[in-house]
């Protein structure tokens, strides 16, 4: 049995920052992504709040501006030149 909850809090004041569970490298337990800045990618921490299978919410290690990297994270290092074929 399983039951899913939609909670509403009235005391949000800040905009919740949510990214798709792919983008996270290093597991949830020590979270990180890959953002692209200046054209090349940079491995950031994060720290993370409520997920699900599909989507996480960004407590902090993230801008609402920030560009972040959901596949080919494997291939990444901090400082490689990336291209954007695809952004959502």
């Amino acid at each position: 049995m399983y039951a899913i909850a939609f909670i509403e809090s009235s005391k949000t004041s800040m905009p919740t920052i949510t990214i798709n569970r792919k983008s996270v490298v290093g597991g949830m337990k020590n979270p990180s992504v890959f953002i692209v800045k200046d054209g090349k990618a940079y491995k950031r921490s994060i720290r993370i709040g409520y997920y699900d299978n599909e989507t996480l919410e960004v407590i902090s290690g993230l801008a609402l501006n920030d560009t972040v990297i959901n596949s080919g994270q494997i291939n990444l290092s901090d400082g490689i030149p990336v291209s954007i074929l695809n952004r959502l």
